[in-house]
C-alpha cells in the first residue's frame, strides 16, 4: 500500500505539471525514500516545462527580447532555433523597409517564400511609382504641344544656372504671322508651325531651351560667348 501511495503522489504531480497552470508543488518528504530521487527528477521537469511555458508566451507575444532559458533545458531547443530565426527575420525586415529588397529568406519553410514574393512584390512596385513619379516631374516641367520646358522648368534651369559663371543670352521670340496661320488654316497648322520652330532650335548649336510659354530662348555658353560670330548666326544656323 505504501507503493501505490508514492505513486499517487507522484502521478499527481505530473498530471499538475502537465495541466495546471500553477503546478502543486512537491513534498519530498512524503514520499519513501526509494521514490524521492523520481519526485526529485520530476521537480526538475517541472521547472524546465514552466521555463517553456513563460519563453513561448514571450515569443507568442513577440517578446524578442526575451531571455532564453539555459542549455540544461533541453524542452526549449527548438524555441530558441525559432527565436534566433525571427530576431534575423527582423533584422532582415527592417533592411528591407529602408530599401535593400535582396534580403532572402529560405529558413522558415513556406513562410519564405511568401516573404521572398512580398520583397519581389515591393521592388517592382517602387520601381514603377519612381518610374511614375519621373514621368509626372518631366511631363509637369514640359509644354504638352511642343514637349520643351514651360516657366516651372525655365525657373528651375536658371536658378541653377545664375549659380554658374557660364555666360548667357535672353532672347525674346516673337513668331511672324501665328495668329494669320491659325486663323486662315486652322489651328492644327498653327501647331504645327510652332512644332517646326521648336525643331529648328533643337538643331542650333549652342545648348538652347526654348519656353514657349515665356516667349523665351536661353543661350548657354559654358566656355563664354562664341567669338567671330554673332549670337543670332549660331542660333539659325544648324550644326
Amino acid at each position: 500500500m505504501d507503493d501505490e501511495r508514492n505513486c499517487d503522489l507522484l502521478f499527481e504531480y505530473l498530471r499538475s505539471i502537465l495541466y495546471d497552470a500553477k503546478p502543486q508543488p512537491l513534498d519530498l518528504e512524503r514520499l519513501d525514500e526509494p521514490f524521492k530521487k523520481l519526485g526529485m527528477g520530476l521537480q526538475y521537469l517541472d521547472r524546465a516545462v514552466q521555463e517553456m511555458k513563460a519563453y513561448s508566451a514571450a515569443l507568442s507575444n513577440g517578446t524578442l527580447s526575451a531571455e532564453a532559458p539555459g542549455r540544461d533545458n533541453f524542452l526549449c531547443e527548438n524555441l530558441k532555433n525559432i527565436h534566433a530565426n525571427l530576431n534575423h527575420l527582423t533584422w532582415q525586415a527592417k533592411q528591407v523597409a529602408k530599401g535593400d529588397y535582396s534580403q532572402k529568406v529560405s529558413y522558415l519553410g513556406e513562410f519564405s517564400e511568401a516573404f521572398n514574393t512580398m520583397t519581389e512584390q515591393l521592388k517592382q512596385r517602387e520601381g514603377v511609382l519612381i518610374e511614375e513619379a519621373q514621368q509626372e516631374k518631366q511631363q509637369a516641367s514640359l509644354d504638352p504641344l511642343t514637349q520643351i520646358g514651360n516657366r516651372y522648368y525655365f525657373q528651375r534651369e536658371i536658378e541653377q544656372l545664375l549659380q554658374t559663371e557660364a555666360e548667357l543670352v535672353f532672347c525674346y521670340c516673337d513668331l511672324d504671322h501665328l495668329k494669320y496661320i491659325n486663323d486662315n488654316y486652322g489651328h492644327s497648322e498653327g501647331d504645327c508651325y510652332l512644332r517646326h520652330f521648336v525643331d529648328s532650335v533643337k538643331k542650333a548649336r549652342a545648348k538652347t531651351t526654348c519656353l514657349p510659354v515665356l516667349a523665351v530662348m536661353i543661350l548657354y555658353y559654358p566656355e563664354g560667348l562664341p567669338k567671330g560670330g554673332c549670337v543670332q548666326q549660331n542660333v539659325l544656323d544648324p550644326a
